[in-house]
């Protein structure tokens, strides 16, 4: 990708989970793809796992966990969406339509407007086989992110940056095949015509 090129504007939704606390190596690993990314992020994400005032810098945006205010800028217009990590409770509401937070809301309207959404997925390694995860539409991903810095990963030795580097890429390939299914995330096919 040359520098006047773009892959285009990402959301990266992020759940309150150990992972989260590193996301700015996600947002970093998706610029250098290309991306331009706006990070929204759950309430339980702000209280206890961002640097907000140091997530902001990297992205250049405001880090949204509510609705903004007439006078804040908006996001520019979502190409994709990642969201991860995505916590069990984060999933399993996005699956029943519960949208009591501005994260949610987002996700079931983006949903509905078939904007590409990458999900990984960051569970207890009890829950994946749970009754509301199998039936949530986004158990079809089978590549859990690991719930700290201490799970292993035999194919890499920072499993956390492994799992950044998967979703990164899988939205760079998946986003020009408007379809793509692969084992470590979902893609839904995208529509245009929103205003956020």
């Amino acid at each position: 990708m040359t520098d006047n090129e773009t892959a285009g504007v990402l959301y990266a939704v992020v759940c309150g989970a150990g992972p989260a606390s590193r996301i700015g190596t996600f947002v970093t690993l998706a610029q250098a793809e290309g991306w331009e990314v706006c990070c929204i992020a759950t309430p339980a994400a702000v209280e206890h796992f961002l640097d907000v005032p140091a997530l902001q810098e990297l992205s250049g945006h405001h880090v949204r966990s509510n609705y903004r205010a007439s006078d804040d800028e908006p996001f520019p217009r979502a190409d994709a969406i990642a969201v991860a990590p995505a916590t069990y409770n984060t999933i399993n509401k996005w699956a029943a339509g519960i949208s009591d937070t501005y994260a949610l809301n987002l996700l079931a309207e983006l949903t509905g407007l078939s904007v590409p959404t990458a999900v990984l997925p960051c569970c207890p390694s009890s829950t994946p086989h749970s009754p509301p995860i199998a039936c949530s539409p986004e158990a079809s991903t089978s590549f859990a992110l690991p719930a700290s810095t201490s799970s292993s990963d035999p194919t890499a030795s920072d499993p956390i940056r492994h799992a950044w580097d998967r979703v990164c890429s899988t939205i760079t390939r998946g986003i020009s095949h408007w379809t793509h299914y692969e084992s470590t995330t979902k893609l839904v096919p995208r529509s245009r015509g929103y205003e956020l």
